[in-house]
């Protein structure tokens, strides 16, 4: 019963990220690695990146060499639409939240049927880039 919930839980958690602007890439710091992650990731590896005005130091592209790169780069290798990838990688993120919380809450709640319903009160508001 208790996985019944997670997944209702996880159902809806994942419907909320497909519904926020189907069909389009919503902005985001790194719009490059949504459209074509191969060669930002490319560029990632180095400290100077001439393609922007004037050349740039970059000072974040590393941080997303791991798992968001890869994640982006595999979803663009199959030949997913990039909103699609976005959406997954925002379900990617809430699911783990959710578990996590549910996780959590089970280890302190009194009945288990509470953990699920308590997984879910903060993920449908996540600041998620």
């Amino acid at each position: 019963m208790e996985r019944l919930r997670w997944l209702c839980g996880a159902v809806v958690l994942v419907a909320i990220a497909f519904s926020q602007a189907p069909g389009r890439i919503v902005a985001d710091t790194k719009l490059d690695l949504v459209v074509d992650p191969g060669p930002f990731l490319a560029r990632a590896l180095h400290a100077w990146n001439p393609q922007a005005a004037f050349g740039e130091l970059q000072n974040q592209a590393y941080g997303y060499l791991f798992p968001m790169g890869p994640f982006f780069w595999l979803g663009h290798a199959v030949h997913l639409s990039p909103w699609v990838i976005q959406r997954l990688w925002w379900s990617l993120l809430l699911l783990v939240a959710y578990t996590g919380f549910c996780a959590w809450g089970a280890s302190w709640a009194s009945a288990p049927r509470t953990a699920a319903s308590s997984g879910g009160w903060p993920t449908p508001s996540p600041r998620v880039s």
